[in-house]
């Protein structure tokens, strides 16, 4: 394989589930990986561990000493958060990291498909879709003003290792079987989403990295019904069932829209099957220890 150390890649959001796996994903891919990040520590599976020495810390104030290919931006508040201060906090650092970027960096912005919905949800999720619109257009305007590639990626709901279980739909089925324990829904499980695995996401990254393009793109498989999703697993898996489901419904069947641009600009890429993806996940938090390093920032 090619190496890739002329690339350098800035990461913010390193302490997230998505951010963790971007990290280690492309230094294997023998990327030059820079990191932002507020906290003090970060926590690593213990197998991962020399992929996460690898990362160079860096503070927002230093940017400037640095030219980076890209600038991957994945931090963001809670989508349950219901505070209008913490996504106005979480702007006013993302535009503070944009102007200290060097100008000839281009970016890449992991939005959500949230800002695809066009009916009412519920407060949090309304300012967590009016927080990722404005970051998107946020972006918009840095790239055309610097004259830079911009992708602006809306993920849906991706799984894999490093996840919160207790956060995810799938997290559920996953801690359910592997601390075999019958967990409870309030809902019908009836409805849809349209699940990524983090591995396959990240081939995609990789594969925007090296075009030279600017676009908007919701990454689109194929959505599941949660219910059928989990019936199927446990059969695959030869599993006794383990999630019991309630009678209360999900007013948007159809969480995310189907958006069959994604085939247009992707008509060969091929998804991990949902079962062998689930699996692998399922397989990694059975073996997974962790490790926690103190970061270092460079001088």
């Amino acid at each position: 394989m090619k190496a890739n150390y002329s690339k350098k890649i800035l990461i913010y959001g390193v302490n997230g589930f998505i951010g963790k796996n971007l990290a280690v994903e492309l230094i294997k891919l023998n990327y030059d990986v820079y990191c932002i990040t507020s906290s003090v520590e970060i926590i690593s599976a213990l197998n991962d561990l020399k992929f996460f020495k690898k990362i160079k810390f860096i503070k927002i104030n230093n940017l400037k000493k640095y030219n980076f290919d890209y600038a991957i931006l994945n931090s963001s508040p809670n989508n349950k958060e219901k505070n209008r201060k913490v996504f106005k906090s979480s702007i006013t650092k993302y535009k503070k990291i944009l102007s200290k970027l060097n100008q000839d960096s281009n970016v890449i912005y992991l939005s959500s498909g949230i800002v695809c919905f066009t009916t009412y949800i519920d407060i949090s999720n309304n300012l967590y879709r009016s927080y990722k619109k404005e970051m998107e257009g946020i972006i918009l305007k840095h790239s055309f003003n610097n004259k830079v590639n911009y992708k602006i990626i809306r993920l849906f709901s991706v799984f894999g290792p490093y996840m919160s279980l207790e956060k995810y739909a799938i997290g559920s089925l996953i801690k359910a079987i592997n601390e075999k324990e019958i967990i409870s829904f309030s809902s019908d499980g009836k409805f849809y989403r349209d699940y990524i695995y983090i591995k396959d996401f990240i081939k995609i990254i990789n594969y925007e990295i090296k075009q030279k393009r600017s676009i908007i793109i919701n990454i689109s498989s194929k959505k599941y019904l949660f219910k059928k999703l989990c019936e199927n697993f446990y059969k695959f898996i030869n599993s006794n069932i383990l999630i019991k489901f309630g009678n209360k419904s999900v007013n948007l069947k159809n969480y995310y829209v189907h958006d069959k641009s994604f085939k247009k600009y992707f008509p060969y890429f091929i998804f991990n099957p949902i079962n062998k993806s689930l699996l692998l996940t399922l397989n990694w938090f059975k073996k997974i220890e962790y490790i926690r390093l103190k970061i270092k920032y460079e001088k």
